[in-house]
């Protein structure tokens, strides 16, 4: 996941920790949400949090897959979440999706 085109890229990511739970996510930008975790500055998510105090980012295995069309971005993270039994979060099958603007601008999620 180090490669400078990838890093720039839209998609779902998991990050799975030495213990094997993992952690389902969506972004529309890899890079800074590598940065805030790597930085620990996700309190607002605390079971990834307490996950990277405990091991280290360094510790975790993280699988990106891109996904260019920014529509399917709320299915794919669903059934990877399914995929992965990833409920470490179990509201984000309900809530946390992102929202669509008025305007048809590109969607926006808090990061």
């Amino acid at each position: 996941v180090c490669s400078s085109d990838l890093m720039k890229q839209q998609g779902i990511y998991v990050l799975e920790n030495p213990n094997g739970h993992c952690y389902v996510g969506q972004t529309i930008d890899l890079k800074t949400r590598i940065s805030k975790y790597r930085n620990f500055n996700c309190k607002e998510q605390p079971k990834i949090y307490n996950s990277l105090l405990k091991h280290g980012f360094e510790n975790h295995k993280l699988t990106f897959i891109p996904i260019e069309d920014d529509s399917r971005l709320n299915i794919c993270e669903t059934l990877t979440i399914i995929q992965y039994n990833s409920f470490l979060d179990r509201i984000k099958l309900f809530l946390g999706r992102r929202k669509q603007s008025h305007e048809g601008k590109t969607p926006y999620r808090k990061n």
